[in-house]
């Protein structure tokens, strides 16, 4: 984002992960925070259904003064039995630079 932009960001509706047996779908976002400039990023949550398996891996950079916001969701679709948590697999990975010096690291891995 520019210097000193303001901005948030959202999606239409939720991501939708069905059965993926083979090699999952991965997401990757990168974000570049320039000086003052401030995102707010709220996607809609992350369903996962039966055999689902998913990535997504998210990169932010900014500078010392920016600020980022971040909503992450993931939440549980319908088997045909009616029980919850059937995915294979969901996994998350966050980094946050600020500087170019690593200030979070986050990692979810869901089985």
């Amino acid at each position: 984002m520019d210097e000193a932009a303001r901005a948030v960001a959202t999606t239409q509706s939720s991501t939708k992960v069905y059965k993926t047996r083979n090699c999952p779908p991965l997401q990757k976002t990168h974000i570049y925070l320039n000086s003052g400039s401030v995102l707010e990023y709220l996607p809609d949550p992350v369903i996962a259904y039966q055999y689902a398996r998913y990535k997504q891996n998210m990169v932010v950079r900014m500078e010392q003064d920016a600020s980022f916001i971040c909503l992450d969701i993931f939440t549980p679709g319908w088997a045909p039995d009616g029980t919850y948590f059937q995915y294979d697999f969901l996994q998350s990975k966050m980094e946050i630079y600020m500087e170019n010096r690593l200030v979070m690291f986050d990692h979810i891995k869901l089985e």
